[in-house]
């Protein structure tokens, strides 16, 4: 079978597509044959969720032998590493081939495209806990795994190989001291999540849908930037966590946006709630203002005694639309800037100092 990737565009290993079992599964015996390994058991889940219970009743039926059947050998070990805790670490790594010559296109897009790639099968993972916390029957599963697994697992999927693919690429686009193996690639472009060992190779199939920002980030603001097809996904705004009600017009209050103890989701709250609005509404206290903006500090008390527990800069657009009105923008900014220019100056980058609209372009 031709693993050849030449005419592979690697955006599309980020993105949803149909699964190929019989691709997978080629990939998959040349993989094991390689590491010296007798062709495997495949069982096929429907998603990440499924795969994870799956293992979890595998390992009650086969026993905790499982756990030192896990293929490290087919690794690189000076690249791979197991996931601690499930959230620490890329398990799988596509290069293994010796004495390949591999040419890698370059493409302005790699970097964003690595930072997007290992953000979300982290988010995943995270997603997986937070299904734990709700859901009675799937915390059983994650408990008996962990128990079993003591939280290391090998792992592997489409993201995890443009990881890695996207740090090659960044090294340079000429031969490479070490090529990798086509057949991590063809099995990322055929498949969903895979979990190796000996005799055994579980994995899902590929999402339906998946969604992405401009920088990678899973991303849709009306729904799901994740779904399979037995219906499991996740919610994803900006890379972040949310939950299903976020979306409903009338979900997001004053109170929820206040009891929301993770920092990032009160932020896309706010900005769904309006951030004007939510200064207004909560008591916000003007810190600084000047002829760069107005800074606001949320949370604060008189007299600067404590940091606030958020910051937004206002900031007025210096060229009128073709309206003749001038933009309002509310930007989020560190809670320690004290300045509404030291504020301004943080979103491009700079120091107060160094901040010089007049040059602006």
């Amino acid at each position: 079978m031709d693993f050849g990737l030449s005419s592979l565009d690697y955006d599309d290993l980020m993105r949803a597509g149909p699964s190929d079992t019989d691709v997978a599964e080629e990939a998959l015996r040349g993989i094991y044959a390689g590491a010296g390994l007798d062709t495997p058991e495949f069982v096929w889940v429907s998603s990440p969720r499924d795969g994870f219970a799956r293992i979890a009743g595998l390992f009650e039926e086969r026993g905790p032998e499982m756990r030192r059947r896990a293929i490290r050998r087919i690794l690189d070990p000076g690249k791979s590493v197991c996931v601690c805790r499930w959230c620490r670490g890329v398990a799988v790594n596509p290069f293994l081939v010796p004495k390949q010559e591999t040419y890698v296109r370059p493409d302005p897009n790699v970097e964003r495209r690595q930072r997007g790639a290992a953000q979300a099968w982290r988010t995943v993972l995270r997603g997986l806990w937070r299904d734990a916390k709700v859901d009675s029957d799937f915390s059983s599963h994650l408990r008996k795994f962990d128990e079993l697994v003591g939280g290391s697992l090998p792992f592997g999927n489409p993201w995890t190989v443009v990881e890695g693919l996207s740090q090659m690429m960044r090294r340079g686009d000429g031969p490479l001291d070490k090529g990798f193996d086509p057949r991590w690639v063809a099995l990322a472009a055929s498949a969903g999540w895979w979990w190796l060992y000996e005799g055994l190779a579980v994995v899902s199939l590929r999402p339906i849908f998946v969604a992405y920002d401009s920088e990678w980030r899973l991303h849709c603001d009306s729904g799901p930037a994740l779904r399979y097809v037995d219906g499991w996904g996740m919610n994803v705004v900006e890379g972040t966590l949310v939950w299903a009600r976020f979306f409903e017009p009338d979900a997001i209050t004053l109170e929820v946006i206040r009891s929301e103890e993770n920092l990032e989701v009160r932020r896309l709250m706010i900005d769904r709630y309006g951030p004007e609005r939510y200064v207004a509404d909560c008591g916000a206290t003007l810190v600084d203002s000047d002829e760069y903006g107005e800074l606001w500090w949320i949370g604060s008390v008189p007299g600067r005694r404590r940091l606030p527990e958020m910051a937004m800069v206002k900031v007025v657009d210096a060229t009128p639309g073709p309206d003749g009105r001038r933009r309002v923008y509310w930007l989020h900014v560190p809670p320690t800037v004290q300045t509404a220019r030291e504020a301004v100056a943080w979103t491009f980058g700079l120091p107060a100092d160094s901040y010089r609209p007049e040059v602006e372009t």
